[in-house]
């Protein structure tokens, strides 16, 4: 906590409601409250309100701006109904959302899905454990009948670990998978792929994770769903396998899930789970999340050097020097320039705890043009404006006032980013002209640094007077 206070706006720690459903356990009880209440207040200290949630219409996680403590009070009212029941999901008492949930669920009734269960009861073993579940969906294929039976299935996992124990014994029985080997893979995707389609078995692996049968089935086929399977595979497979039981159930299971899958939109993962991270960091790689998976201690070391670093002009500039020295540049094709070369590098640590890539244009005349962009390395497509805010107020306090006389980030910034007309910041510092704007590529800011010359006032002048 100390550390995530000295960042202040250098780290910004936004919540999800994973961590809204750890705190659903035991809220049951009112003895409870008082302690869930406090935890809820530190989430919205820690997160500053900010949090991340999923859009099940657009599949996409979107930034939020709320208290824990509203999202909690919804999460409860929602918990009375049967999680995935369909005749529960969209219970209100709104008459307007009750007709639209009436007809979802008809739909349901009639939108079928492909699901082979004689893949389960060709095998006397497999048939015993699964001979009692999904009933409705052997009569017939719909997804209401599925969404009732994995409710069933789901509550009594939760109830019985010792169910989920059996399910997963099972398999790696039948697979020949052992844990302690599994563990030790540095691919173990493709390595759990290559041992099941050898084994008796015969899983197809990658389709157990890819959610291929699911596709035509939009309840199940969301990016959630889809981490949350591979995720699963990877625990189902002996990969650092977590222990089921009355203290560690399956939900806490799933949603240790989930706070992976929220994670995975952010620069980092911190946790002291050590089988989470190393299923997250798998799965990241997996997916080309750059996410960076951490223990509290490797990330308190990580920005230790970050915090001690004098956020001014000098650091700034030495940043970008030293980024040249010692990054590896990469020239790319400079489009819409002629008669220039475009370089890119990419520093190993964030300049002012933002900007991540580096562009160098040299000019025919040697002029230099340089861009610092922030480029997200994981699912997210979107900037917070708490993050924004806190490149915009460092910059002012660098180089103070702009040539508008701006400086702190303010009510308007906010409005005008909002839509999308914002003019950003400018100045003229020691021979270059400085600019910040919008990057529309990254859904971020970029940081534009153009040296003052006789050819780049020419320039200038041709842009004016072109009609």
């Amino acid at each position: 906590l100390n550390i995530l206070k000295k960042g202040g706006n250098n780290i910004l720690c936004p919540y999800s409601p994973a961590h809204i459903q750890d705190l659903l356990k035991g809220s049951d009880k009112t003895i409870n409250l008082e302690f869930i209440r406090r935890d809820l207040n530190l989430l919205n200290e820690i997160s500053k309100n900010h949090n991340f949630q999923l859009n099940f219409n657009t599949n996409l996680v979107e930034p939020k701006f709320s208290s824990a403590h509203g999202l909690f009070d919804g999460y409860v009212e929602s918990r009375k109904r049967p999680f995935l029941n369909p005749d529960h999901i969209l219970q209100t008492n709104n008459e307007q959302v009750d007709w639209i949930a009436k007809t979802m669920t008809s739909s349901w009734k009639i939108m079928p899905v492909d699901i082979d269960f004689t893949k389960f009861d060709n095998d006397p073993q497999v048939k015993k454990i699964f001979a009692s579940y999904f009933k409705r969906t052997r009569d017939s294929k719909t997804m209401y009948n599925f969404m009732h039976d994995f409710s069933e299935f789901f509550q009594e996992l939760n109830e019985k670990p010792e169910v989920f124990t059996k399910i997963v014994n099972l398999f790696r029985a039948q697979s020949g998978i052992d844990p302690k080997l599994v563990s030790n893979f540095k691919n173990p995707f493709e390595e759990l792929k290559a041992i099941l389609s050898n084994s008796k078995s015969g899983f197809d692996f990658e389709k157990l994770i890819m959610q291929e049968e699911y596709n035509k089935n939009k309840p199940l086929n969301n990016k959630l769903t889809k981490f949350s399977l591979q995720y699963t595979g990877l625990d189902l497979g002996g990969f650092h396998p977590d222990t089921i039981n009355k203290k560690n159930l399956f939900s806490n299971f799933t949603n240790d899930a989930h706070h992976a899958f929220y994670a995975a939109h952010c620069d980092f993962f911190v946790s002291h789970e050590k089988k989470l991270l190393k299923k997250a960091k798998a799965v990241y790689e997996l997916n080309g999340a750059q996410t960076i998976v951490l223990n509290p201690n490797e990330f308190i070391e990580y920005f230790k050097e970050i915090f001690n670093q004098p956020f001014d002009a000098t650091h700034l500039f030495e940043s970008i020097h030293e980024a040249f020295k010692t990054s590896s540049s990469e020239k790319i094709n400079d489009r819409g320039h002629e008669n220039t070369n475009l370089w890119l590098y990419q520093p190993e640590k964030r300049i002012l705890a933002y900007f991540n890539f580096i562009y160098l244009r040299i000019h025919e005349s040697g002029r230099q043009t340089i861009f610092l962009r922030h480029v997200q390395k994981n699912f997210s497509t979107f900037s917070l404006f708490a993050e924004i805010e806190s490149i915009v107020n460092k910059l002012g306090d660098i180089f103070g006032e702009d040539l508008t006389a701006q400086k702190k980030f303010g009510i308007n910034d906010q409005e005008e980013l909002e839509k999308s007309s914002w003019t950003g910041r400018a100045w003229v510092i020691n021979g270059y002209f400085i600019a910040l704007q919008s990057d529309e590529l990254t859904s971020g800011i970029t940081l534009t640094l153009e040296q003052i010359t006789d050819d780049y006032i020419e320039e200038l002048n041709n842009m004016v007077s072109s009609p």
